[in-house]
């Protein structure tokens, strides 16, 4: 096995995120893991045309049986 090379400083300039329940940064972010709290909620309906594009089959094409998203 191949060793691994030295690590080397990395800088972070920027990021940005979208999450539900009112998260806009990366300390709400992590203090919502922390508390184990569930991130999962349904996409909002002004997001995606969702009653277009939802069906109950799995195998419909173009079409999702969710739209769940964490």
């Amino acid at each position: 096995m191949k060793p691994l090379p030295p690590l080397e400083p990395i800088a972070i300039v920027g990021f940005a995120m979208r999450f539900p329940g009112n998260i806009g940064d990366a300390d709400q972010l992590w203090t919502a893991l922390l508390a184990g709290q569930d991130l999962v909620t349904e996409v909002a309906a002004d997001r995606w045309p969702t009653s277009d594009l939802q069906h109950p089959r799995r195998a419909e094409p173009g079409r999702s049986i969710t739209f769940a998203a964490g």
